[in-house]
């Protein structure tokens, strides 16, 4: 399953908060946030609270312009997969179902331009210690904010491959 909020005014996102319950239930599950790095869309800002009363999702999707997110040890704790969580930033502007690289055969050198432009915030530092997170990155800039304590072996981060809207990943 997946759960959209393509636009910052969207009720989905507008009212997002900790009365929310989202259950991604059996299988793969995600929560897109944002879509194709409109700037017309607004800034994303995602707290820890808001992801309380959300569980079994095993994927957070970040495609607007501009997005915060701040993940809680509660939530990761509740994931598809308990106490591990990808987070991405390589489909910003996806054009292609089965090819998340955008590369020039998939996606419109134009749309590289807009990937390369988005600013994505991930926020660690309320994970416990033992929590795993796969971070893969796209071609804008991703920034990761970790402590002593989320500073570990069990993170992967991918920072993707940034390409000046002319040749792809």
């Amino acid at each position: 399953d997946t759960f959209i909020g393509s636009v910052a005014t969207d009720v989905e996102l507008k009212t997002l908060s900790a009365l929310d319950s989202i259950d991604g239930g059996a299988g793969s599950d995600t929560i897109q946030i944002g879509l194709n790095g409109s700037a017309a869309a607004g800034d994303y800002n995602i707290s820890e609270t808001e992801l309380r009363n959300k569980s079994s999702v095993g994927e957070i999707d970040l495609r607007g312009f501009k997005t915060t997110l701040t993940l809680s040890s509660d939530f990761v704790s509740k994931a598809d997969t308990a106490d591990s969580i990808t987070v991405r930033t390589d489909k910003v502007v996806q054009t292609s179902l089965t090819n998340s690289a955008n590369g020039t055969a998939t996606t419109p050198l134009t749309s590289f331009a807009t990937e390369d432009a988005v600013t994505n915030t991930v926020n660690l530092t309320k994970l416990s210690s033992n929590q795993s997170v796969n971070f893969v990155g796209g071609s804008g800039s991703d920034r990761i904010i970790m402590n002593d304590a989320t500073f570990n072996v069990l993170k992967t981060i991918n920072g993707g491959n940034y390409t000046e809207g002319t040749t792809g990943s």
